[in-house]
């Protein structure tokens, strides 16, 4: 390619895919270096006024810093030279080099909107076929360290990472249920069960979504509100019988429905060895 050089740029002096091409192979780990790499930037703005896209070859030198940062682990760094070449356009291998780092660092709405950029420059690298699907890494990547933080108890941040995740998808039934859960643990009950009403109702067969929505009732001691909502979950779902056992408890802390004995004895047909033990220690089995 490099050899060929000098003579597609005579025929083509300002054509922008050319000079990326180039300049992709200036790099130091292809036997280039920086200072080539700007050189040869500087040199395509002769063409500038002809293809004002040419003036982003002029972030390719920071980019490559940027990578090179980033692969060696330092990624504050890197972020600030990625920052540098997209001051320049915003040219695919730029943005996806920054979502990298801004994932490492765990900037998830930084790392969305560069995925979002991306694929709008590059469709073809979105879906499950795509071999560089941004969008789907950053996502795994901000579930997981959302995951991380709502088991370790930062409810604050699981709220904040559930938020953008559902800023991604509003109609993410497990988000819903999730951040519907942490505020519940942290006793905003309102907003909670508004998210959690949300889910069931995407999700109206999700035991999940359900047993949250039960779980924050069954908290604030609404018991007969609980009791409506597993038994609708119930007629999507007869046969579930953790469900089944989880009603009779209510019931019978509602002191309702004979003491939930018949949701109970239900859940015990089921083979469901909680529901059983239950139905023995009443000397109802």
């Amino acid at each position: 390619m490099l050899e060929a050089a000098p003579e597609a740029l005579e025929l083509f002096p300002d054509s922008y895919n050319l000079h990326a091409n180039i300049i992709f192979r200036l790099q130091p780990k292809w036997g280039g270096s920086f200072d080539a790499m700007t050189r040869f930037a500087k040199l395509a703005q002769q063409h500038a006024s002809k293809n004002p896209k040419l003036k982003t070859l002029l972030g390719y030198p920071d980019w490559a810093r940027g990578e090179a940062a980033r692969l060696a682990g330092r990624q504050e760094e890197a972020l600030d030279h990625y920052n540098k070449a997209l001051s320049w356009g915003s040219e695919p291998d730029f943005l996806k080099g920054r979502n990298r780092t801004a994932r490492h660092l765990k900037q998830f709405k930084l790392a969305f909107d560069d995925a979002r950029r991306y694929h709008q420059l590059r469709p073809w690298q979105e879906g499950d076929s795509a071999s560089d699907d941004l969008t789907k890494a950053t996502t795994n990547d901000a579930w997981k360290h959302t995951g991380n933080a709502y088991r370790a108890g930062n409810l604050e941040e699981a709220i904040a990472g559930y938020t953008l995740l559902l800023e991604q998808n509003p109609a993410d039934a497990t988000a819903l249920t999730w951040r519907g859960t942490s505020l519940c643990r942290q006793g905003n009950f309102n907003p909670a069960l508004t998210d959690l009403k949300a889910a069931t109702g995407l999700a109206p067969k999700s035991q999940e979504a359900n047993g949250n929505l039960i779980a924050c009732l069954a908290y604030q001691s609404r018991f007969k509100e609980a009791i409506a909502v597993q038994e609708a979950y119930l007629k999507e779902v007869p046969d579930d019988a953790a469900s089944l056992f989880m009603l009779g408890r209510l019931q019978a802390q509602a002191e309702v429905s004979n003491n939930g004995a018949d949701a109970m004895r239900k859940a015990c047909d089921l083979h469901h060895a909680d529901a059983c033990t239950f139905m023995r220690s009443q000397g109802l089995r």
